[in-house]
């Protein structure tokens, strides 16, 4: 099994449309799936995510 580990800077730009590089990102999302590539996080992932919503 391959797996990529991604940052909460990454998945932020897949849900903000103003975020820029978001095409990079989402490009990143759909390569990920296509190719069966499973996505992880490190373990402070939730907080990072929390910390930059608005």
């Amino acid at each position: 099994m391959t797996e990529r580990c991604i940052d909460a800077n990454v998945a932020i730009k897949w849900v903000l449309a103003a975020e820029t590089d978001r095409e990079s990102a989402l490009a990143l999302l759909q390569d990920s799936v296509r190719s069966g590539i499973v996505l992880i996080a490190p373990p402070l992932f939730e907080v990072e995510v929390d910390r930059h919503h608005p």
